[in-house]
Protein backbone atom coordinates (compact mmCIF):
# COMPACT_ATOMS: atom_id res chain seq x y z
CA UNK A 1 0.00 0.00 0.00
CA UNK A 2 11.05 3.24 -4.20
CA UNK A 3 18.49 9.37 -8.40
CA UNK A 4 18.05 11.90 -6.22
CA UNK A 5 14.80 12.95 -4.13
CA UNK A 6 12.42 14.36 -6.80
CA UNK A 7 11.92 18.70 -6.46
CA UNK A 8 8.70 19.48 -4.97
CA UNK A 9 8.74 23.10 -6.59
CA UNK A 10 6.13 22.20 -9.28
CA UNK A 11 4.23 20.60 -6.84
CA UNK A 12 4.07 23.95 -4.61
CA UNK A 13 3.45 25.86 -7.25
CA UNK A 14 0.23 23.77 -8.72
CA UNK A 15 -0.85 24.10 -5.22
CA UNK A 16 -0.69 27.62 -5.23
CA UNK A 17 -2.46 27.91 -8.15
CA UNK A 18 -5.38 25.55 -7.21
CA UNK A 19 -7.92 28.46 -5.66
CA UNK A 20 -11.59 27.20 -6.84
CA UNK A 21 -13.50 25.51 -3.86
CA UNK A 22 -14.34 21.29 -4.51
CA UNK A 23 -17.30 21.23 -6.97
CA UNK A 24 -18.83 17.77 -7.52
CA UNK A 25 -17.87 16.34 -11.36
CA UNK A 26 -18.39 13.57 -13.53
CA UNK A 27 -15.64 11.51 -11.37
CA UNK A 28 -17.00 11.59 -8.04
CA UNK A 29 -13.08 10.01 -7.09
CA UNK A 30 -12.21 13.90 -7.15
CA UNK A 31 -13.77 14.31 -3.71
CA UNK A 32 -13.12 11.30 -1.54
CA UNK A 33 -11.93 7.89 -2.22
CA UNK A 34 -10.59 4.71 -0.40
CA UNK A 35 -8.61 1.91 -1.40
CA UNK A 36 -6.72 -1.36 -0.45
CA UNK A 37 -4.30 -2.91 -1.81
CA UNK A 38 -2.59 -6.15 -1.27
CA UNK A 39 1.41 -6.63 -2.00
CA UNK A 40 4.25 -8.89 -2.55
CA UNK A 41 7.86 -8.79 -2.57
CA UNK A 42 10.15 -11.15 -3.28
CA UNK A 43 13.18 -12.08 -1.25
CA UNK A 44 15.11 -8.68 -0.70
CA UNK A 45 18.74 -7.88 1.38
CA UNK A 46 18.10 -4.65 2.62
CA UNK A 47 20.23 -2.31 4.60
CA UNK A 48 20.22 -3.49 8.54
CA UNK A 49 17.07 -5.57 8.18
CA UNK A 50 18.59 -9.24 6.15
CA UNK A 51 17.27 -10.89 3.86
CA UNK A 52 13.19 -11.63 4.16
CA UNK A 53 10.12 -12.19 2.05
CA UNK A 54 7.55 -9.79 2.83
CA UNK A 55 3.89 -9.40 1.94
CA UNK A 56 1.29 -6.80 3.23
CA UNK A 57 -1.95 -5.27 2.96
CA UNK A 58 -2.35 -0.97 2.78
CA UNK A 59 -5.32 0.81 3.49
CA UNK A 60 -5.33 4.44 2.17
CA UNK A 61 -7.53 7.69 1.98
CA UNK A 62 -7.74 10.55 -0.44
CA UNK A 63 -9.80 13.50 0.07
CA UNK A 64 -10.13 16.65 -2.11
CA UNK A 65 -9.73 19.90 -0.10
CA UNK A 66 -9.73 22.47 -3.74
CA UNK A 67 -9.93 21.61 -7.40
CA UNK A 68 -6.96 19.29 -8.30
CA UNK A 69 -5.29 19.21 -4.62
CA UNK A 70 -6.21 16.10 -2.21
CA UNK A 71 -4.99 15.08 1.04
CA UNK A 72 -3.71 11.56 1.84
CA UNK A 73 -3.35 9.10 4.82
CA UNK A 74 -2.20 5.39 4.69
CA UNK A 75 -1.78 2.42 6.93
CA UNK A 76 0.17 -0.57 6.06
CA UNK A 77 0.36 -4.27 8.15
CA UNK A 78 2.99 -5.60 6.41
CA UNK A 79 4.67 -9.10 7.33
CA UNK A 80 8.14 -9.86 6.64
CA UNK A 81 10.30 -13.55 7.05
CA UNK A 82 14.03 -14.62 7.25
CA UNK A 83 15.85 -17.65 7.95
CA UNK A 84 15.14 -16.67 11.87
CA UNK A 85 12.76 -14.17 12.45
CA UNK A 86 9.23 -13.63 11.74
CA UNK A 87 7.61 -10.45 12.17
CA UNK A 88 5.00 -7.65 11.83
CA UNK A 89 5.61 -4.23 10.36
CA UNK A 90 3.60 -1.35 10.61
CA UNK A 91 3.62 1.68 8.82
CA UNK A 92 1.68 5.20 8.86
CA UNK A 93 2.00 8.05 6.18
CA UNK A 94 0.63 11.55 5.78
CA UNK A 95 0.54 13.76 2.37
CA UNK A 96 -0.59 16.13 0.34
CA UNK A 97 -0.77 15.56 -3.85
CA UNK A 98 -2.22 17.29 -7.56
CA UNK A 99 -3.34 16.28 -10.31
CA UNK A 100 -4.14 17.80 -13.50
CA UNK A 101 -4.51 16.65 -17.07
CA UNK A 102 -1.56 16.33 -19.71
CA UNK A 103 -2.23 15.72 -23.24
CA UNK A 104 -4.36 12.76 -23.61
CA UNK A 105 -4.18 11.64 -20.03
CA UNK A 106 -3.70 13.05 -16.42
CA UNK A 107 -0.90 13.40 -14.12
CA UNK A 108 -0.51 13.09 -10.37
CA UNK A 109 2.04 14.34 -8.17
CA UNK A 110 2.11 13.10 -4.44
CA UNK A 111 4.42 13.44 -1.16
CA UNK A 112 3.84 12.16 1.81
CA UNK A 113 5.96 11.73 5.23
CA UNK A 114 5.54 8.24 7.66
CA UNK A 115 7.08 6.49 9.88
CA UNK A 116 8.18 3.02 9.32
CA UNK A 117 8.00 0.58 12.48
CA UNK A 118 10.56 -2.45 11.89
CA UNK A 119 11.47 -5.10 14.45
CA UNK A 120 9.96 -2.83 17.71
CA UNK A 121 12.51 0.58 16.31
CA UNK A 122 10.70 3.40 14.03
CA UNK A 123 11.94 4.62 11.11
CA UNK A 124 11.21 8.29 9.18
CA UNK A 125 10.73 8.07 5.59
CA UNK A 126 10.02 10.44 3.17
CA UNK A 127 8.06 9.42 -0.41
CA UNK A 128 7.69 11.55 -3.58
CA UNK A 129 5.84 10.16 -6.60
CA UNK A 130 5.25 11.30 -10.45
CA UNK A 131 2.93 9.36 -11.98
CA UNK A 132 1.03 9.67 -15.45
CA UNK A 133 -2.34 7.76 -16.33
CA UNK A 134 -3.69 7.08 -19.78
CA UNK A 135 -7.13 5.75 -20.80
CA UNK A 136 -7.69 3.67 -23.20
CA UNK A 137 -11.29 3.22 -23.34
CA UNK A 138 -13.58 0.99 -22.05
CA UNK A 139 -12.74 1.52 -18.66
CA UNK A 140 -9.26 0.56 -19.11
CA UNK A 141 -6.33 2.87 -18.19
CA UNK A 142 -2.36 2.13 -18.08
CA UNK A 143 -0.15 3.98 -15.82
CA UNK A 144 3.73 5.11 -15.20
CA UNK A 145 5.30 6.24 -12.27
CA UNK A 146 8.47 6.98 -10.30
CA UNK A 147 8.38 6.81 -6.91
CA UNK A 148 11.59 8.28 -4.72
CA UNK A 149 12.09 6.81 -1.10
CA UNK A 150 13.94 8.91 1.24
CA UNK A 151 15.40 7.06 4.18
CA UNK A 152 16.33 7.21 7.96
CA UNK A 153 19.94 6.25 7.07
CA UNK A 154 20.24 4.41 9.86
CA UNK A 155 17.78 1.72 8.01
CA UNK A 156 18.67 2.15 4.27
CA UNK A 157 19.83 4.31 1.98
CA UNK A 158 17.57 5.99 -0.59
CA UNK A 159 15.48 4.19 -3.32
CA UNK A 160 13.63 4.78 -7.02
CA UNK A 161 11.78 2.63 -7.85
CA UNK A 162 9.81 2.60 -11.30
CA UNK A 163 6.28 1.07 -11.47
CA UNK A 164 3.30 0.23 -14.39
CA UNK A 165 0.11 -0.33 -14.02
CA UNK A 166 -3.42 -1.25 -15.57
CA UNK A 167 -6.55 -0.48 -13.98
CA UNK A 168 -10.31 -0.89 -14.98
CA UNK A 169 -13.00 1.14 -13.79
CA UNK A 170 -16.24 -0.95 -13.45
CA UNK A 171 -18.30 2.52 -13.02
CA UNK A 172 -20.10 3.38 -9.46
CA UNK A 173 -17.00 4.85 -8.55
CA UNK A 174 -15.46 1.54 -7.99
CA UNK A 175 -12.04 0.40 -9.96
CA UNK A 176 -9.10 -2.09 -9.82
CA UNK A 177 -5.33 -1.52 -10.64
CA UNK A 178 -2.74 -4.36 -10.84
CA UNK A 179 0.77 -2.98 -10.29
CA UNK A 180 4.88 -4.01 -11.00
CA UNK A 181 7.70 -2.21 -9.53
CA UNK A 182 11.51 -3.38 -9.64
CA UNK A 183 12.14 -2.53 -6.01
CA UNK A 184 10.13 -3.25 -2.87
CA UNK A 185 7.47 -0.57 -2.14
CA UNK A 186 6.25 -2.35 0.73
CA UNK A 187 9.08 -1.03 3.19
CA UNK A 188 10.83 1.24 0.56
CA UNK A 189 14.45 -0.17 1.70
CA UNK A 190 17.35 -0.77 -0.72
CA UNK A 191 18.21 -4.11 -1.95
CA UNK A 192 14.75 -4.71 -2.38
CA UNK A 193 13.44 -7.34 -5.35
CA UNK A 194 10.16 -6.90 -7.36
CA UNK A 195 6.64 -6.11 -6.28
CA UNK A 196 3.33 -6.94 -7.64
CA UNK A 197 0.34 -5.23 -5.88
CA UNK A 198 -3.68 -5.71 -6.86
CA UNK A 199 -5.49 -3.37 -5.04
CA UNK A 200 -9.42 -1.96 -5.40
CA UNK A 201 -10.36 1.74 -4.83
CA UNK A 202 -14.40 3.18 -4.39
CA UNK A 203 -14.93 6.84 -4.43
CA UNK A 204 -17.88 8.97 -2.62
Amino acid sequence: MKPSILSLAFVSAAVSAQTMPVKRTTSTQDLFSIGVEYASAAKSTTTNAGTFDSSGVTIDLRAAVARGFFLTAAFGDISHKDATLTGSTNDYSLGFGTNAPLGAGSIDLCYAFGKVDFNGTRYSQHTVKAGYTLPLGNGVEVGVALLEFVNDKAISANVTAPEVSVAYKFGQGLAAKLSFSTENTLFGFAGGSSTMAFGMRYGF
